[in-house]
């Protein structure tokens, strides 16, 4: 073969090479974005009947991994035969094996939070795995119990199985949540001890029991040791509302340095509030932050237990911003707190604070052209944090985002207040009119004198109804610039819709995000 032939061989070959690789990346990426509408209609964001997800947003996605998880262990089960000695051997393996990750995810800590798993997907991995460990040693016990083969260690750690699943469901939680949280974990260590002791004499299980206690052990303290250096100095100050007991405000002075950003949250506990609160952690989310003078503000809505003696030991008050008669009541200073850097000493009493964290995971929000956030009451702590990050990121030049648009619904006009001093210091910092506030108020009736747009801007309109929002929803995404993103932290029945419409918008290009943050 002469010199053009290879020459003429070779840059056919190139050419048919090319053409392959452009022919062949375009229907990978039609193939892809029908494929990825299709997920994220019918799967990603449609979300189970209501029978089934109870409380949660689960979607079919939950439901695909719960089955390929359940798969699994039943394959492991009678893969080797069906043998009683054969099943009763591997399901009591089985438990002790899903026993490793359930004291790794029971709550977050630096290892789970650095595999950027969700707080609420978290909880729905634990309880599923609580309940495989049940299912399994519950077959184990009926099988060796038919068998003649009693155990006392055995039969204890089943027992204690069972009431941690019947003692941690949402009916005790609700009725004691501080008790049936420390009866779990009492329970807990009684099963882990009973188990060690039912499983001495065999290899394999003791190694499986080893490794899930050591990196219990090893969660614990790392979780101790953050919980350490971030308490030194740590001092918190709660704040009540005027003429509102629904939420109160806790503010945190820190000595350590800390990097505050979106979608954190910590476990805060105040020993000084009461006799047990030194055994009492809550999580809170940070609505609000003052970097340069390391101040974090969080908001709690009080019920029962610690944060309702949060309530009880509140001892400074915010009052309500301007004239009341305004529709917004987001006009002037506060009465009371001059400036989020206002020395808190003269207002309220400093309290020793030890927190924990910070966890969650942060969403890149700002690589979107438009973000609608929508939110039901307290959940706008949830978009307080990304609406600031947002704002400054745009001033910089940092990200796409063009447009936000936050939908907000409460029940009474007084709510308002909640975040009303950072709401006029976004809306005084956004020079370039990208944020947009529309508030819905359900049970209140408007002021006789209302200005529903304040400032210079119409950046922020108030209406005593209730949203629509699969209507707003539809609007913002017929006028949206670039691509558009979802962010929802609301109650249930608006989670709902917010997945019902936006599975159906799936070929439009639109994504939802649930924030980290639970109501």
């Amino acid at each position: 073969m002469d010199a053009t032939t290879v020459y003429a061989i070779s840059s056919g070959a190139l050419v048919a090479f090319w053409t392959f690789i452009t022919f062949g990346f375009t229907i990978f990426r039609l193939l892809y974005s029908y494929f990825a509408a299709y997920l994220s209609r019918y799967i990603l964001h449609h979300q189970l009947p209501r029978l089934l997800r109870r409380h949660t947003s689960a979607t079919r996605l939950d439901l695909l991994l719960l089955c390929t998880y359940v798969a699994g262990n039943v394959t492991a089960i009678f893969a080797d035969g069906s043998t009683l000695e054969g099943v009763e051997r591997r399901t009591g393996h089985l438990a002790l094996i899903n026993l490793i990750p359930i004291g790794l995810i029971g709550r977050p800590n630096v290892l789970v939070n650095s595999g950027r798993i969700l707080y609420s997907m978290q909880a729905r991995f634990h309880k599923w795995i609580g309940m495989m460990v049940l299912a399994h040693s519950t077959t184990h016990s009926a099988i060796a119990l038919c068998r003649n083969q009693r155990s006392l260690p055995g039969l204890i750690a089943g027992a204690g199985l069972i009431g941690l699943c019947i003692f941690m469901t949402r009916i005790f939680r609700q009725l004691a949540f501080e008790a049936a949280r420390s009866f779990h974990i009492a329970v807990a260590i009684t099963v882990f001890t009973a188990l060690f002791v039912h499983a001495f004499v065999a290899r394999r299980p003791k190694i499986y029991l080893i490794v899930s206690i050591s990196l219990w052990v090893i969660s614990l303290v790392l979780r101790g040791a953050r919980i350490v250096y971030r308490s030194i100095g740590a001092r918190a100050y709660i704040l009540g509302y005027e003429e509102d007991d629904d939420v109160i405000q806790i503010a945190v002075d820190f000595k350590r340095p800390w990097k505050f950003g979106p979608g954190q949250y910590v476990y805060l506990t105040i020993p000084g509030i009461s006799s047990t609160a030194v055994l009492q952690s809550h999580p809170f989310a940070l609505a609000w932050w003052d970097q340069l003078h390391r101040r974090a503000f969080f908001l709690a809505a009080p019920r029962k237990g610690f944060t309702r003696n949060l309530l009880l030991h509140r001892s400074g008050r915010i009052s309500r911003i301007g004239n009341y008669n305004t529709a917004t009541g987001l006009i002037g200073a506060p009465t009371t707190i001059e400036s989020p850097y206002v020395d808190l000493k003269r207002i309220a009493t400093p309290l020793r604070a030890m927190i924990e964290g910070p966890y969650g995971q942060f969403k890149d929000l700002g690589s979107y052209g438009t973000v609608l956030m929508i939110a039901t009451g307290l959940g706008i702590v949830g978009h307080l944090s990304y609406i600031k990050y947002l704002l400054e990121a745009h001033r910089n030049r940092q990200i796409r985002t063009q447009r936000i648009c936050l939908y907000w619904q409460m029940s009474k006009g007084e709510h308002r207040h909640w975040v009303s001093r950072w709401m006029s210091e976004l809306m005084k910092s956004d020079a370039r009119h990208v944020l947009r506030t529309h508030m819905f108020i359900t049970n209140s009736t408007p002021p006789h004198s209302r200005n529903d747009a304040p400032g210079k801007h119409e950046a922020l309109t108030v209406q005593w109804t209730h949203a629509d929002f699969p209507a707003l929803i539809q609007s913002e995404v017929n006028r949206k610039q670039g691509d558009i993103v979802i962010t929802v932290c609301a109650d249930c029945k608006t989670k709902s819709a917010v997945y019902k419409k936006v599975g159906r918008m799936a070929c439009e290009g639109v994504q939802l995000e649930e924030l980290d943050f639970e109501l």
